[in-house]
């Protein structure tokens, strides 16, 4: 930071505060990332750097979810889409947008412009051969039909699944696959099934080192027992 500063590098500044504002945010100090994010935002502003706009208002998107406040983090989304479409064309970045967004609104329950985001997204993951991400399309898909006690929604699932095994280093990705899925299948009243799930999900976070992750798979598996 004090090497672009020095060098009055804007677009630099702009990057370095959005990622300090990152780190913030997940170590739980949200009035400092929001301080990052405001200073990032300027930078990257001043120095035209349309992209670079579009990944500050996705993180401060994240942050109003994170806050509660999920007007303001709409918001936020859908000006972080404008931006990204006056910069040059990143699928990979719009599509990260799209799928916050999605996923905040389904938080809403606003189920017919979740189906209308992800569409989207498909659309986009498909065109840019991003398999990973359309991996991460068809696990919200199938969350939706599970709020929706759709049991079509396993279709998405395992079309996840089926993604994850031809991609490189996917463990993980196909970990949160089989967790979703056992929470879809737990939400139907599957019980058993959903256990399935949830334990090889616990398998395959162990074999990553996902830590984080186990924790929530044993939590939902203590959940079960109850």
């Amino acid at each position: 930071m004090r090497l672009a500063q020095s060098s009055v590098d804007r677009r630099a500044v702009g990057q370095l505060e959005r990622l300090l504002g990152v780190l913030a945010r997940r170590q739980g100090d949200l009035a400092g990332a929001g301080d990052h994010l405001r200073r990032a935002r300027e930078a990257s502003e001043a120095a035209g750097a349309a992209d670079e706009m579009a990944r500050v208002l996705n993180t401060q998107g994240q942050l109003e979810a994170q806050l509660g406040r999920h007007g303001a983090a709409s918001i936020a989304y859908r000006e972080a889409l404008a931006w990204a479409q006056r910069a040059p064309r990143d699928p990979a970045l719009e599509l990260a947008i799209r799928l916050n967004l999605a996923e905040l609104q389904l938080d809403a329950e606003r189920f017919l412009e979740v189906d209308e985001e992800l569409r989207r997204a498909e659309q986009v993951a498909i065109a840019g051969n991003l398999t990973r991400r359309l991996a991460q399309v068809y696990i919200l898909m199938g969350r939706l039909r599970g709020r929706q006690q759709d049991e079509t929604g396993f279709v998405f699932f395992e079309q996840a699944i089926e993604l994850c095994k031809t991609v490189e280093r996917a463990a993980a990705t196909e970990g949160q696959v089989y967790l979703e899925y056992g929470l879809f299948r737990e939400r139907l009243g599957q019980r058993e099934e959903a256990r399935a799930y949830l334990e090889r999900a616990r398998e395959i976070f162990d074999s990553v080192g996902e830590a984080l992750e186990r924790e929530r798979v044993d939590a939902e598996l203590r959940k079960l027992s109850a």
